[in-house]
């Protein structure tokens, strides 16, 4: 072999161990756990307090970050930007009861049904409209993906578009 080609297929060699290393480091990495921001209030909480429970009554809307027991830095950075676009620009809303935000880890037991109910691969923001337990409709947003490599503000954009979109009933 020439000199040549003998560098360039170490330095590819080097290239890919280099990002094996990387995306091993990624998911050994224990992430800080985040807290939601947006009470979830369960009926019978709400009737031994007198609050209204119009959320649970009436259609509201329910933001869901799904993610799964392995958490990478860009897992946890979706749902941080994710929950603060939404407890930001959605905080009337979440005041009112008329949306919520929800934390789901799809590989607890309980929670593995939603892998099927909303055709999961991978961790997922999903806006919901639902009445009491029956969910009415609901829409994937899949590219929070690639949205999170570009600016904060191109990111809360797409989250937001889309749900204003979604609570208007468009379907797009």
């Amino acid at each position: 072999m020439k000199p040549k080609a003998i560098i360039t297929a170490a330095l590819l060699l080097f290239v890919g161990i280099s990002l094996a290393a990387i995306v091993v480091k990624e998911m050994r990495s224990e992430p800080a756990p985040i807290e939601s921001t947006a009470t979830v209030q369960t009926k019978t909480e709400a009737q031994s307090t007198n609050e209204p429970i119009k959320a649970l009554e009436e259609t509201h809307f329910v933001v869901y970050y799904f993610h799964g027991n392995v958490r990478c830095t860009t897992c946890n950075a979706i749902e941080k930007q994710s929950r603060d676009a939404i407890s930001t620009m959605f905080a009337d809303q979440l005041d009112a009861g008329d949306m919520e935000w929800r934390l789901v880890n799809y590989d607890e037991p309980e929670n593995t049904h939603f892998r099927d109910d909303f055709e999961l691969a991978f961790q997922s923001v999903i806006l919901t409209e639902e009445r009491g337990d029956t969910i009415l409709r609901w829409k994937n947003l899949p590219d929070i993906w690639t949205k999170i490599h570009e600016t904060p503000q191109e990111f809360e954009e797409y989250v937001v578009e889309n749900t204003v979109d979604f609570m208007a009933g468009d379907e797009s």
